[in-house]
């Protein structure tokens, strides 16, 4: 890809509302669907709820524009559907139409989502436009336990490549495509709750 396509391509990236007035005036109007974008806090403080309503924004955008590229929204934790569902509802439309267009699955460990992703990598690009995995930690939670800080080092490492190679432009017969928007949420945590 020579400079001036590179250009071209970074001219056309899409953005995305985060689904709120107040967060686009605070957080500069869009969100760039480019790179890998992680939302970090701890527990309890707002990330899946930003989430969801990105999630829900994009998919909307989707079926105003007539595009088919939908959402993969992957949990690690258990799914808020009924809060989805009534986020959707408030933004008005066709509801069931914007839900049809946010595919969601339940990963538990870093072998799944591996697992998931040699299956379907090729579906992976041509299908969704935009990936969300609420929340990375768990990935490897048991990780350094069971398989010590290596492999866990190792795993973490071995994601990053994933996510990268998903979201990375690419020309294929002589088309410049981008990658997919990434989204990931991780949780911190306090001193103070480390030690309880």
């Amino acid at each position: 890809m020579n400079f001036e396509e590179l250009v071209e391509c970074e001219s056309s990236i899409p953005t995305l509302s985060y689904g709120c007035e107040i967060l686009d005036l605070l957080l500069g109007q869009s969100l760039f669907m480019k790179g890998i974008v992680e939302i970090y806090g701890e527990s309890g403080s707002g990330k899946t709820q930003l989430c969801l309503q990105i999630a829900a924004e994009y998919a909307k955008n989707q079926i105003l524009k007539q595009t088919n590229k939908k959402v993969l929204y992957i949990s690690t934790a258990i799914f808020p559907i009924n809060r989805l569902r009534q986020l959707v509802i408030n933004h008005g439309g066709d509801s069931q139409n914007v839900l049809d267009n946010i595919c969601i699955l339940k990963i538990l460990t870093f072998d799944d989502f591996i697992n998931l992703y040699n299956k379907e990598k090729h579906k992976i690009k041509r299908l969704f436009g935009l990936l969300i995995i609420d929340s990375v930690a768990p990935l490897f939670w048991g990780s350094n336990e069971a398989n010590g800080m290596g492999n866990r080092t190792r795993s973490i490492s071995q994601l990053s490549y994933i996510l990268h190679k998903i979201n990375t432009i690419k020309k294929i017969d002589g088309i410049i495509r981008n990658g997919i928007g990434i989204l990931c949420t991780n949780e911190v945590r306090s001193e103070s709750s480390l030690l309880r």
